[in-house]
């Protein structure tokens, strides 16, 4: 696949689009948000670090960069260089505490971090957690939802009679096992074998494909639930308590249950004839649509 297509038009003033790469994540589901944003863009002329987009030593005329997801494992590298034109949507400020002894949460709510968001500001905050800190350091913010839930299915998508069982615990796995007698496919947002952000987007593709032709997915990963929710897919969402914060607001638009719930088949959610979605999120998708629209259009 031919990610990046740089502009070609002459005259050198037509407007340029960055897109957010990740390093040393582990996690499929940031190359599954930036797919998100992706879809929105003309074209992609660069792709930027989302850990260094104060990069030095650019010399490149302005990028416009739709800056969704989790920010970000190195606060110390913000404020973003001023060649990045940004738009702030589905934006969630990260509470876990980095090496140098602070978090983003507040490192980027304080200083010339705080001056940079208001100045581009109202801000799309992907979580109410994240909403709500930014409202408290008088950072004008908007509840957005996740970018996710603009995806559309790939083309071609024909549904097939398998179940696929994303990063769930083993004992989930088995229980599901019993629940249905259709193929199960296994799936993890877990890849830390290469750096490569070809091959990174390239798997994160073919994830989203694996789930938009799944009978029904059940997962624990948020950037698979959403995006399922988005491409109508069945899905069920059994949520780690660890990840309260980054899916408050989410969780509640896709069907959930706990893991005890599953094993003792009081989910509401019956492998061999899924219920449809809830369709609540459709506000959410709407607005982000607008917005992205407008910026790239």
């Amino acid at each position: 696949m031919a990610f990046i297509r740089r502009n070609t038009q002459g005259g050198g003033k037509a407007q340029r689009f960055g897109l957010l790469r990740y390093v040393n994540t582990g996690n499929l589901g940031d190359e599954i948000q930036s797919l998100a944003a992706r879809r929105f863009l003309p074209h992609v002329d660069r792709l930027l670090d989302r850990d260094r987009l104060n990069a030095p030593g650019w010399a490149c005329p302005r990028l416009r960069l739709i800056m969704n997801g989790w920010f970000t494992n190195s606060p110390e590298n913000w404020p973003p260089h001023s060649v990045i034109e940004p738009l702030i949507i589905s934006f969630h400020l990260s509470d876990q505490m980095t090496t140098g002894g602070f978090s983003a949460a507040e490192a980027l709510v304080v200083g010339e971090n705080a001056a940079w968001l208001r100045h581009n500001g109202p801000i799309g905050a992907r979580d109410p957690w994240t909403f709500e800190l930014l409202r408290r350091n008088d950072i004008d913010a908007w509840f957005s939802g996740c970018l996710t839930l603009t995806l559309c299915p790939p083309s071609n998508v024909v549904r097939k009679d398998y179940i696929v069982l994303s990063d769930v615990s083993a004992e989930i796995a088995a229980s599901a096992s019993r629940q249905t007698r259709s193929k199960m496919v296994t799936t993890t947002h877990a890849e830390t074998k290469t750096n490569s952000s070809r091959v990174r987007f390239s798997m994160a593709e073919s994830l989203l494909r694996l789930y938009a032709e799944a009978r029904c997915v059940v997962t624990s990963r948020l950037h698979c639930a959403l995006p399922c929710l988005a491409m109508d897919t069945p899905v069920l969402l059994i949520p780690p308590r660890s990840a309260a914060k980054r899916m408050g607001g989410l969780s509640s638009l896709v069907r959930t249950c706990t893991p005890a719930e599953f094993l003792a088949r009081r989910a509401a959610f019956d492998l061999e004839a899924a219920p449809n979605n809830p369709q609540g999120f459709l506000p959410l998708r709407a607005k982000l649509l607008e917005q992205c629209r407008a910026f790239t259009e």
